[in-house]
């Protein structure tokens, strides 16, 4: 009679435990994208490449609310575009991270450049051949972009400011 009395207790536990998790909105997904990111980057440190560079050693927390670009109106604020094979892109992914994780805005979207069709992109942003490496977007729009790593961090807080600037509503008009 106990053992069926636990049983019947732990199944209990065990909804209750999945009905919690379901209302305060936890995301398998997310956890998800932000471990496959935390491989995808680290998987290529101290190997080298096909010209013979080595890539930058890097540590990726697992913690990072990297989300993989899937569609174009799932893009909220932050877009990292770059690729795990890049030392440029390898070198900012950390000072992205935590700075954005600093500020209110902690979503990043993820474009990786090698399996993403770069055209859906300048298609829907009027980006030109040079690829940015962090877009923000606003309601559909450019608010602001990185293009240049130097200074990055500098670059990302004012990128940031800007954006925080620009949650109104009705912050584009017909040019967007």
């Amino acid at each position: 009679m106990k053992k069926k009395l636990y049983i019947i207790g732990g199944v209990i536990l065990l909804v209750l435990a999945g009905l919690v998790l379901w209302c305060f909105g936890f995301n398998f997904d997310t956890r998800e994208d932000s471990v496959n990111f935390k491989k995808e980057f680290e998987y290529y440190n101290r190997r080298k490449s096909e010209d013979g560079t080595v890539y930058k050693n890097i540590k990726i927390p697992r913690d990072n609310d990297i989300y993989y670009f899937d569609e174009l109106n799932n893009i909220d604020h932050f877009v990292f575009i770059g690729s795990p094979k890049s030392n440029e892109s390898r070198a900012i992914i950390n000072t992205l991270i935590t700075t954005l994780k600093e500020s209110k805005f902690d979503k990043i979207t993820y474009f990786n450049i090698e399996e993403n069709d770069f055209n859906i992109l300048k298609n829907a942003f009027g980006l030109g051949e040079e690829q940015p490496i962090v877009l923000s977007v606003n309601d559909g729009c450019v608010v602001g972009m990185i293009k240049d790593t130097n200074n990055f961090k500098d670059n990302l807080k004012s990128l940031i400011a800007q954006t925080e600037g620009s949650l109104k509503p009705n912050v584009c008009d017909e040019t967007c």
